[in-house]
């Protein structure tokens, strides 16, 4: 509430991310949160003083350890020391992450970018003593951990089919196979993939179809977008990409974000 009064009166600038978007002053998730705002000295004092108002009113303190900063490229030295002395924390890495998710790409190809998610998958069934399962347990597994791990990304991003591919050749052979070594031979598969991905009903085995999971999230999130349920975040996109149409014609040209690029 101080944030939002602060940028309300002036006293805080937040970011914009194009001309005419409402301003930004934080995001918050579940405990996470990530201030916005203009690098001078002046705004970093106020942010640290509605900061510890926080703390003296409930009692709850930021995890200065996990925490970092980050400055725009056009920020110069003189004024990015004035503010780290405000707030003595690292400056912020491509090794920072947000519930496991890389805050900077460091990365122009996408599917590249996202190999943690291939990661995550690699390393729940190194952890698991998967040759003890039968397939009945396999099955289950996948369905309720493996199949589990992208979807928070999916809702916001849309793979490219070669990488949903390599996430369903990892399901393919702990399904076959069970543990996967390292450089270890592919197993024999009696039946196709999309046969199995198919419902019970049809004689699948009613594992969920990674592709078509992926596209129904993020036109699930295009939907909300459109009917304006989130009514800032559409303000955001609307003001950043189509100011001066509807969200149905919105330009497919120019510089676009993950997300954006996604929804379109």
């Amino acid at each position: 509430m101080q944030l939002q009064a602060a940028l309300q009166s002036n006293q805080l600038a937040g970011i914009s991310l194009g001309p005419g978007c409402p301003p930004i002053h934080s995001l918050l998730f579940a405990d996470d949160l990530l201030i916005c705002g203009k690098a001078s000295s002046t705004e970093a004092h106020l942010i640290r003083s509605i900061l510890q108002s926080f703390y003296q009113i409930s009692g709850q303190t930021p995890n200065w350890s996990k925490s970092s900063i980050l400055f725009s490229k056009w920020v110069d030295n003189q004024t990015r020391q004035q503010v780290q002395n405000l707030f003595l924390v690292p400056l912020m890495t491509s090794q920072c992450t947000h519930l496991g998710h890389p805050i900077i790409f460091s990365y122009k190809d996408r599917s590249q970018a996202y190999n943690f998610i291939l990661s995550k998958f690699r390393a729940k069934l190194t952890g698991l003593k998967a040759n003890k399962l039968n397939h009945a347990g396999r099955i289950t597994y996948i369905n309720s951990v493996l199949a589990s791990i992208p979807i928070y990304y999916m809702q916001n991003i849309l793979f490219s089919k070669g990488f949903i591919e390599k996430i369903n050749s990892i399901l393919r052979r702990f399904w076959w196979q069970g543990v996967q070594e390292e450089n270890s031979s592919n197993p024999f598969h009696f039946r196709a993939w999309a046969d199995i991905c198919q419902p019970k009903s049809e004689g699948g085995l009613g594992i969920r179809n990674l592709l078509d999971v992926n596209k129904s999230l993020v036109l699930h999130s295009a939907w909300l977008i459109a009917s304006n349920k989130d009514p800032f975040l559409t303000g955001v996109l609307k003001s950043k990409y189509y100011p001066r149409t509807s969200f149905w014609k919105a330009p497919t040209h120019g510089t676009k974000s993950a997300f954006w690029s996604s929804i379109l």
